[in-house]
């Protein structure tokens, strides 16, 4: 076999490509990683400034409770003194606590006093029209609470506290709401834009005529992210985030402008840099191919084996001498071999005899178009044994040289492999396929009874409205919430598992208190179910913060913790447990429910299984197989005991990760537990 004529242009080009692979890949590297770096001091920056608003925020928050928990104005509420108003909201008053409005509303929804400022004028103002509506006002005294937010009005964007009218010490009942308001003006903004260092511009959510970047924020802020961040051009990069409103849906688009001061840098760096790689690669090429033309000129006899084949290939004289072989051959079978016959498994003698035989066969054949095949056990360089198939080649030769030939080695294992690759994957898509059927089977049948219940619902609100009075009609639509609420936590579960199964759950870890948080999940669950079953909750003393993902403990606390609801009757109690030891943390979930049968047990944590003695409840079975992924992600264990007809215990244990106790410490008693 001869050296290919192509090779050298063929080598030239690839040379060249690396050249230019060597110049445009780190330059787009380097772009990258600084536009990242950029987009993360962007994101820090939006940060920044939120916080700032967020003081904004708290500042005129913190001066509406002063006013709203102060005797005289809770007395005022009860007997209209108008030297209260007098002394307390004079122009000075509001200058001080640079106010543009107040009002004090009843729990009627009326207003008893209001006020506006004008700043810049210094004399009062007209107040804003929007606060006086009636809606507004109610939506305030039905739910007396603290509420701070952004309102976008038609004079200007109005930044207001409200607060409950309670007594010094906090007490009630509410006498009416005090609201203080302060407008986002261009004198606010200019000094947001001084302590932020960055151009500042707000659009509200709302608007029909947004720039485009504000179009591609408020596509981008409409997701679970609170910010965003927009490459605007080479000099400037721009960062978002939504400014709420009193209930918390966005009101406002903020947008904060930075000069891109490392992409401007970078561009001398990478001109630099490119000229330097340039003059390497350029250098590096010129010596590459110098040692190319002088392996051509001295290589070519040995081109037709290293270049042929990448299997293992070796020239040998009839009775099994190698002659030459390839780095493939060597690799394979070691370096030093003599005869092609020393290369059979020692093991397997007659092998060996079949492969001598096939050898003095091949040598008296007159063409190669039916070359000789052989099959024998070999044992490579790593000293393990492989099966080879052996194609032998006659090399036509002068006759007063020795016939030679041409030995090709094809290893059988990768065809194995390959094959028992093909059968997993097979195998594979059975499983998939079953889990498929077995999915659309569980899906179809749980949906099919709540969209029952809102077809049904919906018919007979449709039909007999007017037969039906108000407590009917409530009942109706209450059972088509309650079914959507079961199609969302169906549709939950299935994303879920989805996710934990596909690797999309990331995995953050903070200093957590397990205490509280097993305490707000109790309490959040206390409220939404009203089944009659008591939850007790038994803390550890003295809990050290765990190191792990807060939202992936709330995911397994509340399906072990609705498990236990569901599958206990009415009266029963379930109980989750706190305790920390050496090993970590165990939670402990314990119920007097119907437990699991004991053949049905080791296969609890799949996906879809579900419990024979459970199947007339709803559910999908994807629950615990949630846990388990989720427990694992958290390098936790789960254990459970169950008892048909006496309960089940869920042990959950958690690693301490860098908030570890020290080894020593014994396991603590909980203490006395709280009844939910």
């Amino acid at each position: 076999m001869r050296f290919p004529r192509k090779t050298p242009l063929l080598i030239l080009a690839l040379l060249a490509g690396l050249i230019v692979l060597l110049v445009v890949a780190p330059n787009a590297f380097v772009a990258h990683s600084i536009t990242q770096m950029e987009r993360e001091h962007a994101r820090q920056h939006i940060v920044a400034i939120r916080h700032i608003y967020d003081n904004e925020l708290a500042n005129l928050a913190a001066s509406a409770a002063d006013w709203a928990n102060w005797d005289d104005t809770y007395q005022f509420m009860v007997n209209r003194n108008e030297d209260y108003l007098t002394t307390n909201y004079t122009l000075e008053a509001m200058q001080t606590l640079d106010l543009a409005v107040a009002m004090l509303v009843d729990m009627s929804g009326q207003v008893i006093f209001s006020k506006a400022y004008n700043a810049q004028a210094e004399r009062e103002a007209p107040l804003p029209t929007v606060l006086l509506q009636g809606d507004f006002l109610t939506a305030l005294v039905d739910s007396p609470r603290s509420l701070t937010g952004l309102l976008d009005l038609p004079e200007g964007r109005l930044i207001l506290a409200a607060e409950p009218i309670l007594t010094s010490t906090r007490t009630g009942p509410p006498r009416g709401i005090l609201l203080f308001g302060r407008w986002l003006n261009n004198a606010v903004l200019t000094r947001f834009e001084n302590i932020g260092r960055s151009e500042i511009s707000l659009f509200s959510w709302q608007a029909d005529n947004l720039p485009a970047d504000f179009v591609a924020a408020r596509q981008g802020l409409s997701g679970p992210d609170d910010r965003h961040v927009r490459v605007l051009n080479d000099r400037l990069i721009a960062a978002y985030l939504i400014l709420p409103d009193l209930n918390g849906k966005p009101a406002v688009i903020l947008r904060a402008v930075i000069q891109r001061a490392f992409y401007q840098r970078s561009l001398v760096d990478r001109a630099l840099f490119t000229t330097l790689l340039l003059v390497f690669a350029g250098s590096t090429g010129l010596v590459i191919v110098l040692l190319m033309a002088r392996m051509l000129a001295q290589g070519q006899e040995l081109s037709a084996i290293l270049n042929g084949s990448a299997d293992p290939i070796a020239v040998v004289f009839s009775d099994g001498t190698i002659q030459k072989v390839n780095t493939a051959f060597e690799a394979t079978c070691g370096l030093g071999m003599r005869s092609l016959l020393d290369v059979v498994c020692p093991e397997h003698p007659e092998h060996k005899e079949a492969l001598q035989q096939k050898l003095h066969e091949a040598v008296t054949l007159q063409t190669t178009q039916n070359l000789v095949e052989v099959s024998f056990r070999c044992q490579s360089a790593a000293r393990e044994t492989n099966e080879f198939e052996v194609v032998l080649s006659p090399i036509r030769t002068p006759l007063n040289r020795s016939p030679r030939l041409i030995v090709t080695l094809h290893d059988l294992a990768l065809q194995k492999q390959m094959e028992a690759h093909l059968r997993g994957a097979l195998d594979r898509e059975i499983e998939i396929n079953r889990l498929k059927n077995q999915f659309l089977a569980v899906a179809s049948h749980e949906f099919r009874t709540p969209l029952a219940v809102i077809q049904s619902s919906t018919d007979l609100l449709d039909r007999y409205w007017d037969r039906q009075n108000e407590a009917e009609r409530h009942k109706r639509f209450e059972q088509i919430r309650k079914a959507v609420q079961s199609l969302q936590q169906l549709t939950d579960d299935l994303l879920t598992h989805i996710r934990t199964e596909t690797g999309a759950v990331e995995v953050r870890l903070q200093p957590v208190d397990l205490n509280a948080l097993c305490q707000h999940i109790v309490s959040e669950m206390t409220l939404a179910y009203d089944g009659g079953v008591t939850i007790t909750l038994q803390l550890a003393p003295q809990l050290q913060e765990v190191s792990t993902d807060p939202g992936l403990v709330t995911l397994v606390v509340r399906n072990l913790l609705s498990n236990a609801i569901k599958y206990s009757a009415p009266g029963k109690a379930v109980s989750l447990s706190v305790a920390q030891g050496p090993e970590g943390t165990l939670l402990t979930i314990r119920d007097k429910g119907m437990g699991i049968p004991r053949e049905e047990q080791p296969y609890l944590f799949t996906p879809f299984f579900r419990a024979s003695n459970a199947r007339q409840l709803p559910g999908t079975g994807l629950g615990l197989s949630i846990v388990r992924r989720a427990v694992e992600l958290l390098g936790g264990t789960v254990t459970f005991e169950s008892v048909p007809g006496q309960g089940t215990t869920f042990c959950v244990t958690l690693p301490h990760g860098t908030s570890a106790v020290s080894t020593h410490d014994a396991l603590p008693q909980p203490q006395a537990e709280v009844v939910y």
